[in-house]
């Protein structure tokens, strides 16, 4: 080989490894986390997916993976034994799990109301509380809407027994919703009143909260652990994740795209996705992802007065801080 060959090589060589050197701090800037989903991914929580999608999470130096669950306590666990680092759970099942010495934290709130409400057909003929009287009600047995019915009918003075209730797994309860099989149901607001209207059927919901019965909505949650030890990566979390719902609540066509995309088959109809996102929307606090302490203080005797949790935290420190979200 002549001497400007070996020359040429000795470049390209060096070149070669300044690109390495270059590109080798960027691969280990990403630092790995996991968001665990209380159910399976829906238009309200796109916005994960859409800041996923616009690299946002990157850009903050965070390689976010989004999994699904099938319900509160799934999320919590995993949550909780350290195999996800962040979930988005209500925060009455928050409280539930805290209080049962569960090493999480509430880190910033995404609606400030929880949407419970009973669900009925437009068409029912039930268009107050006192006309469920000697209706039937559906629900799943560890539902929280469903063991919070007695506490909303009582605020309404209709007897608790007069209310046939129907207890049934969650594969079953829409079918049996839409079939005649019960009168009313549990369920959220932003959730199941798009999904039954995408399939053609109008339904009211009679919400919880207009009857004093109003609890903190979904929250970020992660370890006690986490905070202690990476708390750069628990604010860098949350101000992308406050950024990414802030536009997906003014795009929310953009955030159905992205949840279809990168979620699951249930984010697959975009239509049904916006709906549930903008209801969502309505959820939110201001300032958003503030946790005050009088909504955790309503939510925390409403869980230990209907949900069977009578250890609650009394301090709200251990339950929830704000220290985490941005300026």
């Amino acid at each position: 080989m002549s001497r400007v060959s070996e020359r040429k090589a000795g470049l390209l060589a060096g070149l070669a490894l300044l690109v390495t050197l270059a590109q080798a701090p960027n691969a280990h800037a990403l630092e790995e986390v996991s968001l665990r989903l209380s159910w399976f991914a829906t238009g309200y929580t796109s916005p994960f997916f859409l800041g996923i999608d616009k690299g946002w999470y990157k850009e903050a130096g965070l390689d976010l993976k989004v999994q699904e669950s099938q319900g509160a306590t799934i999320a919590v666990q995993q949550v909780a034994s350290g195999n996800a680092t962040f979930g988005t759970v209500t925060a009455d099942a928050a409280v539930r799990v805290i209080a049962q010495d569960a090493p999480i934290k509430m880190v910033g709130t995404l609606a400030t109301t929880n949407g419970y409400c009973v669900l009925v057909k437009a068409d029912s003929g039930i268009n107050s509380p006192k006309d469920l009287q000697g209706k039937r009600y559906g629900s799943t047995a560890v539902s929280s809407p469903g063991r919070m019915l007695s506490a909303y009918l009582r605020a309404n003075n209709v007897p608790p027994d007069s209310v046939h209730r129907i207890s049934m797994d969650f594969t079953n309860l829409y079918a049996g919703f839409m079939g005649g099989q019960f009168d009313a149901m549990a369920a959220l607001t932003y959730d199941e009143v798009p999904r039954f209207e995408a399939r053609g059927i109008k339904v009211r919901c009679m919400e919880y909260a207009d009857v004093g019965l109003k609890m903190i909505g979904y929250t970020i949650v992660t370890r006690l652990s986490t905070i202690q030890s990476q708390p750069d990566t628990v604010r860098k979390f949350v101000a992308v994740t406050l950024k990414a719902y802030e536009y997906a609540f003014q795009h929310p066509e953009e955030s159905a795209e992205a949840a279809k995309k990168l979620g699951g088959d249930a984010a697959k109809d975009t239509a049904m996705s916006v709906g549930q996102l903008n209801m969502f929307q309505k959820l939110a606090g201001k300032p958003f992802g503030v946790t005050t302490d009088e909504a955790m203080q309503s939510t925390v005797r409403l869980v230990k007065e209907n949900l069977d949790v009578p250890n609650t935290p009394s301090d709200l420190t251990r339950l929830f801080t704000n220290e985490f979200l941005p300026n």
